[in-house]
């Protein structure tokens, strides 16, 4: 399919694979879409600043520190390449029909008209999977061009309804672009009187012609609302505006009687002057997007509403009472069209914003060609595995498979490329470009429908591993699948059948025993005799709306990453584990089990104690492990220094990706290697699960 996607060289239309309706969400197949003069336009002059921004700004320097010490400095610089290489989405306002469904999606069905919002979803593209919540059904008398406009409405409408307006009331709306212009027209449904202001003439008059009471130009605004309000000053001013000067929202505390409420939409520079907000009492309110939902993936991801008792209006609500607006002719956007082009001529739609005077909206248009089943496969490059190599797939395309599993691949002969999959359009087809792939698909059935695919990686979010897993089992591939094995305990047995079944290569991504340390580390001790050992894993604070902390998606800390450090205790004392105990920090402010102590007794006698943590200081490393037996001594610091007895080492840091997927490849064709098996997966996999009862339970 079509998708206007941007990048270095400005606006292309790639040729990317269509979506995959996912559980919650819908496939939409659009008519238009709708390219905001204001968001879009701002967001394109920004991108070619990007790499300024890295080598000035503190913020990413730091964020980039941080990420060096997770998946190295060669990590980050392949994930850094990939972000400077790579094509994004652009587009967050559309309608068209929906074509498929999957799951519960509240009453929507596939041949029903929708309105579609939100960025990375209603992309201009001519097919896309949008979530329940942000999809609304379309009056039967309203078109698909109108509705288009459904984002952007609800944004306005957000505005207003943070703006409390009462019938009588007198608003001064700063900026007249696309949102200033819908949010004059709602206030002016809602019955108050009107002032527009903004530097552009043309703006003002088109205000005018849909209404609006008073239009301000040049002249001193604070001081014509002031006459025009009989010395009172407005009720209310919002700020539709963008500006990173603070000038706009000083001089609209002006504007404002006694008590009165500014209320910000535009991006604006908030360096408030506190005269006239103080002396007013003013309310200054920030209105977020398209309503209550926005930024919070329970509500747009996970499908999960607020009950309308307790939140009247949502993103979904606002977006189905614009619409409403729409089809009662109470506002109006024909007239604010400026133009329609063929996605193809999507490179022109915005040249036009950029030249054309008085651009507000430009909708895209789609082809009208009959609905059917889309096409999620696209090639790229020609079959190009030389005789002996193993045919690999690349099932999830994130941060951590482009940074790391990616570039390993490409730099092992053993290996081809033959697929990568990514439930996003655009990042399966960048990532197939930048690595050589030879298809992307968005649906993993397609890989493993393929008969020369031989193994496959899976790296996508964890609820996802053990059913991804099975599939691939069942269809006799190979399989290296990221930590955590599973999220939920009851699916190692199905994992255990379906490998056993089928007779295929299984292994878990548990990488640091792969390491050079962990190498010289094991050659150290000797095989006979029983350890003590400690490892301590400052692991870092994630927040709690992080997808990793959902008990359903992440399955939390311990279950997401601790199951590395449960292996490796495992391995490095060669046994198996009898008495097990764990406790946590018991406290309010960490989330549960994220903070907890481990104390392992095995068969041949070793003890050993994990210590994970997430409340230690980011200047402190990460991993730190103590081992000692029989008069020796060692000590590995972040896998980048190793101290044996009194002899130290140093090094990159390498925690063994590349050398498992080399041990990977072994495996497969028959040769002698010490890859994890899937019985090792299975023994610390199980002591995740223990650690959370014994804390739970007290035992």
């Amino acid at each position: 399919m079509k998708q206007v996607l941007s990048g270095s060289d400005g606006i292309v239309v790639g040729d990317v694979p269509a979506p995959v309706a996912r559980e919650g969400f819908v496939v939409v197949k659009n008519e238009f879409s709708l390219i905001s003069s204001g968001t879009e336009l701002a967001g394109l002059s920004n991108s070619g600043a990007q790499i300024k921004r890295v080598l000035f700004d503190r913020r990413i320097l730091k964020r980039a520190i941080r990420k060096i010490k997770t998946i190295g400095m060669a990590g980050t610089m392949n994930l850094a390449k990939t972000k400077f290489s790579s094509l994004t989405d652009l587009g967050y306002s559309c309608a068209g029909i929906v074509i498929e469904t999957h799951g519960n999606v509240d009453g929507i069905r596939v041949g029903d008209r929708v309105a579609c919002a939100g960025a990375g979803y209603a992309s201009h593209a001519e097919y896309v999977a949008v979530p329940k919540n942000l999809t609304v059904k379309i009056p039967r008398n309203t078109g698909f061009d109108e509705a288009a406009f459904t984002t952007l409405g609800a944004i306005a409408l957000q505005g207003v309804r943070r703006t409390r307006p009462e019938v009588g009331e007198t608003i001064a709306v700063l900026g007249l672009g696309l949102i200033g212009q819908l949010t004059a027209q709602i206030l002016k449904a809602n019955g108050c009187k009107v002032i527009g202001v903004d530097i552009d003439r043309r703006k003002v008059e088109k205000a005018r012609e849909l209404g609006l009471d008073v239009g301000l130009c040049g002249q001193d605004t604070t001081a014509e609302i002031i006459r025009r309000t009989d010395g009172v000053g407005a009720d209310a001013v919002i700020l539709c505006a963008a500006t990173s000067s603070s000038e706009l929202i000083n001089q609209s505390m002006k504007m404002c009687r006694r008590k009165g409420r500014v209320v910000i939409v535009g991006a604006v520079g908030l360096n408030l002057e506190r005269d006239d907000f103080y002396r007013k009492e003013l309310d200054v309110l920030i209105s977020t997007s398209y309503g209550p939902g926005r930024y919070d993936s329970q509500y747009e991801e996970g499908g999960i509403d607020y009950p309308i008792g307790y939140v009247r209006w949502t993103e979904k609500r606002n977006m189905h009472a614009f619409l409403e607006l729409l089809l009662c002719a109470k506002v109006r956007v024909k007239p604010l069209i400026s133009g329609v082009f063929a996605v193809d001529k999507a490179k022109d739609a915005y040249e036009s914003l950029k030249t054309k005077q008085n651009a507000f909206g430009v909708l895209i248009r789609y082809s009208p060609k009959k609905v059917k089943k889309t096409e999620r496969t696209v090639a790229y490059l020609p079959k190009h595995n030389k005789k002996g190599r193993i045919n690999i797939a690349v099932i999830g395309c994130g941060n951590f498979s482009k940074a790391v599993h990616l570039p390993n691949i490409q730099k092992i002969d053993g290996f081809n490329l033959r697929a990568v999959s990514s439930m996003k359009s655009s990042n399966a087809m960048n990532t197939a470009k930048i690595y050589h792939a030879e298809y992307a698909t968005t649906d993993y059935h397609e890989i493993l429908e393929d008969k020369r695919v031989d193994a496959v990686v899976i790296a996508t979010r964890h609820n996802l591993h053990a059913k991804i897993a099975i599939d691939a089992a069942n269809h006799g591939k190979h399989i290296l699948v990221e930590k955590p094995m599973v999220v939920d305990k009851k699916d190692i047995a199905k994992i255990v059948k379906a490998v056993e079944k089928n007779k295929v290569c299984y292994s878990v991504g548990f990488n640091r025993r792969y390491a050079p340390m962990s190498a010289s580390l094991k050659e150290f001790l000797e095989a006979d005799k029983p350890i003590v050992a400690s490892y301590r894993v400052n692991a870092g604070f994630i927040p709690r709306e992080n997808w990793v902390n959902d008990p359903i998606e992440g399955g939390g800390r311990i279950i997401g990453e601790g199951c590395h450090f449960f292996d490796y205790l495992n391995w490095l004392t060669g046994s198996k584990a009898t008495d097990f105990h764990a406790i946590d920090l018991n406290s309010g402010m960490y989330y549960d089990c994220d903070n907890l102590i481990c104390t392992i007794k095995y068969e041949n006698g070793s003890i050993a104690e994990l210590n994970y943590n997430t409340v230690g200081s980011n200047k402190t490393g990460k991993e730190y492990i103590e081992v000692f037996q029989g008069g020796k001594s060692a000590i590995m610091e972040d896998y980048t220094r190793l101290t044996l007895n009194d002899k130290t080492t140093s090094a990159i840091q390498d925690k063994g990706h590349y050398n498992e997927l080399i041990e990977f490849a072994k495996k497969i064709r028959g040769e002698e290697s010490n890859l994890l098996d899937l019985y090792e997966a299975v023994s610390a996999t199980e002591l995740t699960f223990k650690a959370i009862e014994s804390i739970r339970k007290g035992i």
